[in-house]
């Protein structure tokens, strides 16, 4: 006797349902822990560890602005960079970006004249300080979990 199985699974509906409860359920503290580890000095990306300090011109120009402070190296000066931090769904997940032009010289092209790179987001290949990508990740397992436990 030969029995068929015939499927009716759909691998692109699978990955569209998983993508929209991941969505549902990715912490909304997320952005907070982001902003916390930067103001506590420290990258919020996995081995990038303190932010390099600031030159000692930038120092004087921090030292001017009352209730301003150089340590830690917490990239608050006026706070617009750090309130630019956009978290939003898009169509194969989430996105997490700083939408002010001046991370990209933090994160990616260096700041100031010697050109400090103070990683701000991971990159290709690199993940987010472990307690960070802990959090995305359980989201993740939870979102799978939900999706084939329906």
């Amino acid at each position: 006797m030969v029995v068929r199985v015939k499927s009716h699974l759909n691998p692109g509906a699978i990955n569209k349902k998983i993508i929209a409860q991941f969505q549902k359920t990715f912490p909304k503290s997320i952005k907070k822990d982001i902003l916390n580890r930067i103001a506590s000095g420290n990258s919020p990306v996995a081995g990038k560890g303190r932010f390099e300090k600031y030159s000692d011109s930038y120092k004087k120009q921090i030292k001017s602005i009352p209730g301003k402070q150089v340590t830690p190296v917490n990239l608050k000066v006026t706070g617009k960079m750090l309130k630019s931090l956009l978290i939003r769904n898009i169509k194969n997940g989430i996105s997490i970006i700083f939408t002010d032009p001046v991370a990209a010289y933090h994160d990616l092209l260096g700041a100031g004249r010697s050109k400090t790179i103070r990683r701000l987001l991971p990159g290709k290949g690199e993940k987010f300080y472990q307690p960070i990508q802990k959090k995305i990740n359980d989201a993740a397992i939870r979102a799978i979990k939900k999706v084939f436990k329906n």
